[in-house]
């Protein structure tokens, strides 16, 4: 049911995006984050976006420090960890 209203919302937003007065972009932020929460298929994705494009993770990190909590622990969500050199090099040293 909240992926739906999550949708609804994102279409919403697209929908008022291009008026002077761009209110659009709340609904597609709303949308977006409510989708996130409580869709892990879309965390997933949005996941996977960060990993291959940095600009797009360094851009959700910067939001992540001056977002409100409610908001923080969403973007948190979709974090990846990234494997260091010295764990890629005893994982190859294993195999």
């Amino acid at each position: 049911m909240l992926t739906v209203a999550a949708i609804v919302l994102i279409f919403i937003g697209l929908i008022l995006f291009p008026l002077p007065v761009p209110v659009g972009i709340f609904f597609i932020i709303g949308g977006v984050a409510l989708l996130i929460s409580v869709n892990p298929k879309a965390q997933k994705i949005v996941r996977s976006l960060r990993k291959r494009h940095p600009w797009i993770n360094e851009l959700l990190h910067k939001a992540t420090l001056k977002s409100p909590a409610f908001l923080r622990k969403i973007l948190i969500k979709t974090e990846f960890k990234r494997r260091s050199r010295l764990n890629l090099q005893q994982s190859n040293a294993k195999n």
